[in-house]
């Protein structure tokens, strides 16, 4: 059955109502919870498509579904909020509103992914009151200056440039265009691929809580330095790998473990000091970067004071185990012919040369 009341065009449905068409006009659109006291539940297809006048759109909290185009080509429009109870999102549904500016996206998404591409003029967004995992495609974060959670929300937080977790100790995700990003203080951890790809970030200042940095968490993005807090204990696998502009590299005492190629291909980088700390370097941790690991001058340099890691002078990683020296890893990838140290009991299988040559107490 259809109708039409108060400007909209409607069709009945079971226990609720669909907008077909609004014929509307003001600026600031408020969509009603009731028309002939029956709930909208349902905006059809191209409902408010082409909406001239419209600045501010905001849906009835019970709408479960909105069809294809719904509010496209809405050209004023400046912010929508959608439906609280509502548990996708669809770009199309605002396609062509190119002054689209903030988005308070639908309340009900448990898993929120926002896909490419990312409308045009956006640049906030609130994220609803159920959702409990965020991934913003790049296209977004290229373009948002702020992101907002729900109050209601259990799950999330946000300082306006970042996501963490509710109690706000995990950095879920970046999500904005933020060049220099200050981490809220009481965290503890980067989560894995929070910053990664990221080509608009160039500085990150950690706080003294933080103490792990998850799996490529800043892989492959522009940072152009790094300073470790004192709390950081481990810098996950591939970390910063691919971080071609990273420079300076500053590791505090405390840090217990750096992961496989945490800074492999980090190309800028100009030296290392590893503290007396770390107790694990993983494989190929520095591949890539050019660092001198001996001769009169070298680049990655482990603290002497360090009770278990030390680089041999053919700048070979190797470890002080309980009955002897196990030698680990060349960080001179031009060395071809090497002679163990003194001791050595164990040659690890991450270990390359065209010859090896033990040591007279090696034998």
């Amino acid at each position: 059955m259809g109708g039409s009341s108060k400007g909209y065009e409607c069709t009945l449905l079971d226990g609720g109502i669909r907008i077909e068409r609004c014929t509307v006009r003001a600026q600031n659109l408020v969509i009603p919870e009731f028309i002939d006291d029956v709930p909208v539940t349902s905006i059809a297809p191209y409902a408010f498509e082409g909406n001239a006048d419209v600045l501010e759109i905001t849906c009835p909290p019970q709408v479960v579904e909105i069809g294809s185009r719904a509010f496209a080509n809405c050209h004023e429009l400046k912010r929508i909020a959608f439906p609280a109870g509502l548990a996708c999102y669809e770009n199309s549904w605002i396609a062509g509103c190119t002054r689209l500016e903030e988005i308070a996206l639908p309340g009900a998404i448990v898993d929120l992914d926002l896909p490419s591409p990312a409308p045009a003029g956006v640049r906030r967004i609130c994220i609803g009151w159920m959702t409990r995992t965020v991934q913003i495609a790049r296209t977004w974060k290229t373009k948002l200056v702020q992101v907002k959670v729900d109050s209601k929300n259990r799950w999330l937080s946000s300082d306006g440039a970042c996501i963490y977790s509710a109690d706000g100790e995990e950095l879920i995700s970046h999500a904005t265009k933020s060049q220099d990003v200050d981490v809220a203080p009481g965290c503890l951890r980067v989560a894995s691929r929070a910053f990664e790809h990221e080509k608009h970030l160039e500085r990150i200042r950690l706080p003294e809580s933080v103490c792990e940095i998850g799996e490529r968490a800043f892989s492959e993005s522009s940072l152009r330095g790094f300073e470790a807090p004192s709390s950081l204990r481990i810098i996950g696998r591939e970390a910063f790998a691919g971080c071609r502009l990273l420079l300076d590299i500053r590791l505090s005492e405390g840090l217990c473990e750096i992961g496989e190629r945490a800074f492999a291909e980090c190309a800028g980088c100009t030296d290392v000091h590893i503290p007396a700390s770390v107790v694990r370097v993983g494989k190929k941790a520095f591949e890539g970067t050019g660092l001198k690991a001996c001769g009169s001058n070298p680049k990655l340099i482990i603290n002497a004071q360090n009770p278990i890691l030390f680089i041999d002078g053919a700048g070979v990683l190797c470890k002080h185990a309980k009955n002897g020296v196990e030698v680990l890893e060349a960080l001179d990838m031009q060395t071809r012919r090497y002679r163990t140290p003194d001791g050595a009991v164990r040659i690890s299988e991450r270990v390359h040369f065209s010859r090896i040559l033990a040591s007279s107490s090696s034998k």
